[in-house]
Formats: structure tokens, sequence, C-alpha cells
């Protein structure tokens, strides 16, 4: 319901990227996901999680994201339990 939510490889926190009102921030995903690739080149697997709530159209755009930042491997799970809402990503 507050947005998307990123775990990097090798952390054990998440951090949010909340809405703008109604809207999921793409573009600060796509900022965040291309961020993760230059840190770590090498990377090509991501995982995608979606809520059960979240319209499909939704999870294809975020996967569409995670493919364009050149993370091709990509696999799609469900979220697991509510583990209340992670710090924001890039600190701020």
């Amino acid at each position: 319901d507050w947005g998307y939510e990123i775990l990097r490889p090798g952390e054990t926190e998440s951090c949010a990227i909340k809405k703008n009102g109604d809207k999921y921030d793409r573009a600060s995903l796509r900022k965040e996901i291309v961020k993760m690739k230059v840190d770590r080149p090498k990377l090509s697997i991501a995982a995608v999680a979606a809520d059960d709530k979240l319209d499909f159209i939704e999870v294809v755009g975020v996967m569409d994201i995670v493919v364009d930042s050149g993370l091709v491997n990509v696999s799609l799970g469900q979220v697991p339990g509510f583990r209340g809402q992670p710090k924001p990503c890039g600190g701020g």
C-alpha cells in the first residue's frame, strides 16, 4: 500500500520508495535499480515479489524496469509477511 521495497544483495535491511499520492514512483525505482547495477556491474539476478493486491500491469512495469537496468535473470515471487515499513531509499 505504501510503495516499493528494495532489498539489495548481501543486505539484511530493505529500503522504501514511497508512492506519490496513489501513484508508484517508477522514476525513483529505476534510479535505485540503476545505482545498484552500477555498484555491482556483474549483478544479473533479481527477484520481484508482489503483494496479491497489486495490479498485474504494475508487476510487469517493475519487471521491465529491472530488465532494462541490466538485471536480466528475473524471477517473480510473493511478498513474505509484513515486517514493518523500511527506511527510505537513498538516505532521504
